[in-house]
């Protein structure tokens, strides 16, 4: 197994599709970076690699992976309140007009009070 088939697996695991890959190859022809991008590759290094910049480069894609993940968490939190309200909106509604529908509206009565 390559590592753009390790990479593939990680990619379809929803327990690891969000980790970030950073392929460190001797390789440098650009169907092998393509190929490491198009299977969700983060970043693609080639040898000889530089300490420094190795590090400049897993730092920064830690950083986005704790962003994406705050945001991911935030989203959720969204989304439940979202849903949340939406019940209450409706339990509001229902209460005041009745669940079975929704009140008719004589829009001629509207438009001669505007």
């Amino acid at each position: 197994m390559d590592g753009f088939e390790v990479c593939r697996r990680l990619k379809s695991n929803a327990t690891t599709m969000h980790v970030p890959v950073i392929f460190i190859t001797a390789k440098n022809e650009i169907k092998d970076e393509e190929l490491g991008f198009a299977v969700g590759a983060s970043d693609f290094i080639h040898k000889p690699i530089s300490a420094p910049i190795v590090a400049a480069r897993v730092r920064t894609h830690l950083k986005i992976k704790f962003m994406q993940d705050y945001l991911r968490s935030e989203n959720a939190k969204l989304l439940a309140n979202a849903s949340e309200k939406s019940a209450e909106l409706q339990q509001l509604r229902d209460f005041m007009w009745g669940s079975d529908q929704l009140p008719s509206v004589d829009r001629d009565y509207i438009q001669t009070i505007y």
